[in-house]
């Protein structure tokens, strides 16, 4: 039987850890630093550099971004080839490194290149750091960072909704975060208070810190005052929490879709109402979709996620069980009423009336209270 795999630990974990390792020593000789989450792979490099320069030795920073103003590929490569001019070693810090890493063809890349023969030195000091916001578990450097003395940092988003065994939203990892982070820096929230400000500000870790800032020099002003509404949403989340049933969930999505936007693919923030009622509405229909094609396979017998497959609405293993259980929620002819009231509001859309957060709001609510009202009427026969 294989050997379960270990979990890996979360982000702020993995910097402790990393902090300890660094007060008992100097650096390894190279760290890969991966993650979407920016504010973590910026703590990483800072508690490297840090540690770097109490040894004395002389620290670079470059980027592998070739649209930066500071790129110079040629600069980078020089300072992992030759030695240092100040110091005994070079710390060499390298942010946006992932097209850096590709190979040129099937050969490695002039910085991978570089990268091994910096490690494969004889002077075996310095170090080496490469932050990405994505970097391949089978990629050479990868491999080779714990074999030098260094190690694998993963810098992922925190979740900003709670588990599934703990469904209390102050749960979440986000919140329990911000919770952490403000007695740090002597503010002290309580879990209420930064479910409040996480929803209001969004996940960007270093806008919540912003806020933690703004809280601190408030003179003791409430909350709600200090705290403006800046939280975008993700248009597919609200749809689905809505189509749930997750009225808290889906009421406080829909207030940040419209208030904040939704931040696209690009890094563009999308405010405008039409296109925002639009994309939801979309993403409503396609949920009701999935549930109704699952309803009706459900009825004769069949798996309702496989009933879903067969009118093309393919789902992941991690989403059959939940799916299954919201089918079994309703009936199809529940199901289909409720295709019939998103299909009535895209029509009037289409007509020219302009929806708003109202509009998504009661949807919800009426949503909701169907299904309250569906689960009163079995505890009475029961």
């Amino acid at each position: 039987m294989a050997a379960k795999k270990k979990r890996e630990a979360d982000p702020p974990r993995q910097l402790s850890d990393l902090e300890a390792a660094l007060g008992q020593s100097a650096p390894g000789r190279l760290y890969i630093v991966r993650g979407e989450e920016r504010y973590f792979r910026e703590q990483a490099l800072e508690l490297i550099r840090v540690r770097a320069e109490a040894e004395g030795w002389e620290v670079s920073s470059h980027t592998g971004n070739e649209r930066h103003p500071d790129y110079n590929l040629s600069l980078l490569l020089g300072d992992l080839g030759g030695g240092s001019l100040f110091s005994a070693a070079r710390c060499v810090l390298v942010r946006d490194a992932a097209q850096l890493l590709k190979k040129a063809g099937t050969k490695d890349s002039a910085f991978v290149r570089a990268a091994k023969a910096f490690l494969a030195s004889p002077d075996a000091v310095g170090c080496l750091v490469v932050a990405a916001d994505s970097v391949r578990a089978d990629n050479t450097l990868a491999k080779a960072a714990p074999e030098s003395g260094g190690s694998v940092l993963t810098c992922r988003k925190l979740w900003d909704s709670a588990p599934q065994w703990n469904p209390d939203p102050r749960q979440a990892e986000l919140v329990q975060w911000l919770v952490r982070r403000s007695r740090e820096l002597k503010q002290a929230l309580t879990p209420e208070q930064a479910l409040f400000v996480a929803a209001a500000t969004g996940n960007d870790l270093f806008a919540l810190e912003a806020q933690l800032e703004k809280i601190a020099v408030s003179g003791g002003k409430a909350l709600q005052e200090i705290v403006g509404w800046t939280s975008t949403a993700s248009p597919f989340k609200v749809a689905e929490d809505l189509v749930a049933g997750e009225l808290p969930r889906a009421v406080s999505g829909v207030e940040a879709l419209f208030r904040g936007g939704f931040r696209e693919k690009d890094g563009k923030r999308l405010v405008d109402l039409i296109g925002l009622s639009s994309i939801l509405l979309s993403g409503i229909l396609g949920q009701v979709r999935q549930c109704v094609a699952g309803s009706r396979a459900a009825r004769v017998g069949v798996d309702p996620v496989e009933g879903a497959a067969r009118a093309g609405w393919k789902m992941p293993p991690t989403r059959r069980a939940e799916f299954t259980k919201r089918v079994q929620s309703r009936s199809p002819e529940e199901w289909c009423a409720m295709l019939e009231e998103v299909a009535e509001l895209e029509q009037a859309a289409r007509l020219g009336k302009a929806l708003d957060a109202n509009d998504f709001s009661s949807l919800a609510f009426k949503w909701k209270l169907k299904g309250a009202r569906k689960d009163a009427g079995r505890m009475v026969r029961s």
